[in-house]
């Protein structure tokens, strides 16, 4: 039980890390709302949830291929004193 426990944590703990640092704030309500509308709209019949979960992975589909084009290039240089 200890065993199953520890890896539970350990997934779950690395599961949220990997998170914090991939999504802003906002990416990760849109995440959340993804996941929280897919499981509402399993049966579209009932409920118009099924209409906010294709908007919502439309928006992160539009965010994922936009993201190579909008990173910052990133450089640095050192200069070092001379002795």
């Amino acid at each position: 039980m200890r065993r199953t426990a520890y890896r539970l944590f350990r997934f779950i703990s690395a599961v949220t890390y990997r998170t914090n640092r991939r999504f802003t704030a906002a990416g990760a309500l849109v995440v959340s709302g993804v996941v929280m509308t897919g499981a509402l709209g399993v049966d579209i019949t009932q409920s118009a949830a099924h209409q906010v979960f294709g908007f919502l992975v439309a928006l992160l589909s539009a965010a994922a291929l936009c993201l190579p084009l909008l990173r910052a290039a990133e450089r640095s240089a050192t200069r070092n004193p001379k002795t």
